[in-house]
């Protein structure tokens, strides 16, 4: 009897402390839920990473990143911090403070902080002092460096001109008239420093006009003293077509471009000259293309007959040509940098020519072709280089510092 006694007594004991336990633990779970500390101390990380997470999620959604990111593209810091502060106190709550670097932390291409004194010391100290953050990571391109080019604008570049600007970020000094072009010239060689050139290229996609006409014909040879000084130039086929005139004057230049000086060279135009096709995909000039890949221009704009110095310099070119002309015709000739002039010495830059009136082909009003190819073209020719760029977005609770 005592045994069933001893059963019945486990059995109402293990009963009991089955019924304790799960007791204490919903005692421990009411406790939790209305102890003193607040919501927020324990969902506080992971809700501040998904407010993080949501606000640069929305600005990317909305474009607004990408105004953010072409304004500093451009130029243009202010603009940036202004739009990336009015939106961010729009999309997140009032209690939550904000920071936005894009680029590396210790040298950004933009800081902006939502702070009513602007970012100074004391406020440095405050947010390295922030006992709770969270950060939000997204990744733009943006140039290595702003470049700084002067170029030759005629009437029929200037859509041109304006898209590359729209697309690169780029200091660009625009002239149209052959004073102010020398003086600029002669400017960029008096400036130069080892080390920083005045301006990094000299871009002439179409000059329709001899730019060194009677009483100015040696200032030609300025454009290789510019090359001297670590300078590129980059030029289109008319430029060269209205500059061969004198060989001991216009035979500098086509030499500092790697061709072979013609007083008379071709010019033709007409279909099949429609497509250009991409032979070396590994030059500056190309990387963004695979070999076989064709550059599409409208055959109603000329093109011309160079001879390279060097065939291995030719990366683009022609295959299907008119039945006058010999097979192939050169598209983009690049003269490697390290060149040694024959009259002028060490040329430290390369030099780009594009033989065609790609400038005119791309924006034509009535059948613009390869637009986009071609201003990708002509950015990577003047050294224009977008690197990848961290976007942070720090977000954290209280006022303002």
């Amino acid at each position: 009897m005592s045994s069933l006694y001893d059963e019945k007594g486990f059995i109402f004991s293990l009963d009991a402390i089955l019924a304790i336990a799960v007791l204490i633990t919903a005692l421990l779970g009411v406790a939790s839920f209305i102890g003193p500390q607040p919501i927020h101390d324990q969902q506080g990380y992971l809700r501040l990473e998904r407010y993080a997470n949501d606000a640069l999620e929305v600005l990317q959604l909305t474009g607004t990143m990408d105004e953010i990111i072409n304004y500093v593209r451009q130029g243009y810091p202010e603009n940036a911090e202004y739009l990336a502060e009015t939106q961010l106190r729009k999309i997140l709550p009032a209690e939550i403070q904000f920071r936005l670097i894009i680029g590396d932390e210790n040298n950004p291409r933009l800081d902006n902080v939502f702070s009513t004194h602007g970012k100074n010391e004391e406020w440095l100290v405050a947010f390295q002092n922030v006992n709770e953050m969270a950060k939000a990571i997204g990744i733009t391109t943006l140039p290595r460096k702003r470049i700084k080019v002067l170029a030759w604008v005629d009437n029929n570049d200037e859509e041109f001109i304006f898209q590359l600007l729209v697309n690169a970020g780029i200091d660009l000094k625009k002239v149209n008239t052959i004073t102010e072009f020398w003086n600029e010239v002669d400017t960029a060689i008096a400036k130069w420093q080892p080390g920083h050139p005045y301006y990094d290229a000299i871009f002439i996609p179409d000059a329709e006009i001899d730019l060194a006409p009677n009483g100015l014909t040696s200032k030609i040879i300025d454009l290789v003293i510019y090359q001297k000084c670590e300078g590129r130039i980059v030029v289109g086929g008319s430029t060269l077509y209205h500059n061969c005139q004198v060989e001991e004057t216009d035979g500098y230049l086509w030499e500092s471009l790697g061709i072979l000086w013609n007083d008379s060279p071709q010019e033709i135009s007409g279909p099949p000259l429609d497509n250009m096709r991409i032979l070396n995909s590994t030059s500056f000039v190309t990387q963004a293309y695979k070999n076989g890949d064709n550059i599409e221009y409208n055959s109603n704009y000329a093109q011309y007959v160079y001879a390279p110095i060097d065939a291995s310099w030719v990366v683009a070119r022609w295959e299907d040509v008119p039945n006058i002309i010999a097979n192939p015709i050169s598209g983009i000739i690049i003269r490697p940098s390290g060149f040694t002039h024959t009259r002028m010495g060490l040329l430290p830059q390369p030099a780009v020519l594009f033989n065609m009136r790609f400038a005119q082909s791309a924006t034509d009003n009535e059948n613009p072709m390869g637009t986009a190819d071609w201003i990708t073209l002509v950015k990577l020719a003047l050294g224009y280089e977008e690197v990848p760029e961290l976007i942070s977005l720090y977000v954290w609770r209280g006022p303002p510092v």
